[in-house]
Parts: C-alpha cells; structure tokens; sequence
C-alpha cells in the first residue's frame, strides 16, 4: 500500500506548518511501524512544485523545513497540473 500522508502538503490550501508537517509524518511513520504495519506500506513524500519558493530541501536552524528525512520516505513524489509547474 502505498501512504500519501500530507499530500502537496506546501500547497497554500492546506495551511500546514512546514516543521509540524515534518513532526507529524514522522510520528505517523513509527506508528504504522510499531503497529507492525510498515512492512506492507511504502511512504511517499509528495510535493508540489508551485506551492512554495523552491523550498523542498530547505534547512535551517529549526531543521529541515518539510523533508521528514530518508528514514521515513520511500518514494518521492511531484504533482504537476501544468506546464507553469516545469520551471
């Protein structure tokens, strides 16, 4: 199965925090692990290209802006709706 938590998750319609969201998928992925769960389940880290000013590996001080980190990303993934989220 494959687990799309937070999806386009930068998107200005969502309104999440970009370190909660980081929290928060990190927290739904040692859940499913300690449920036993993970082994049928990959997570995919869905980003949306013009939801923010490139942004999608930003860190700083606090930490990494959105990236939940290779221990709980399986797959990445984009959605694109049209040729103004190529640039």
């Amino acid at each position: 199965m494959l687990v799309r938590p937070g999806f386009e998750f930068n998107g200005p319609w969502n309104a999440y925090h970009p370190y909660l969201y980081v929290q928060a998928v990190r927290k739904l992925v040692d859940r499913f692990r300690t449920l036993g769960a993970a082994d049928s389940c990959a997570f995919v880290w869905c980003y949306y290209p013009t939801g923010a000013a490139n942004d999608f590996d930003s860190v700083d001080t606090q930490g990494a802006r959105w990236y939940p980190g290779d221990s709980c990303v399986d797959w990445f993934g984009l959605d694109c709706f049209a040729s103004s989220d190529f640039h």
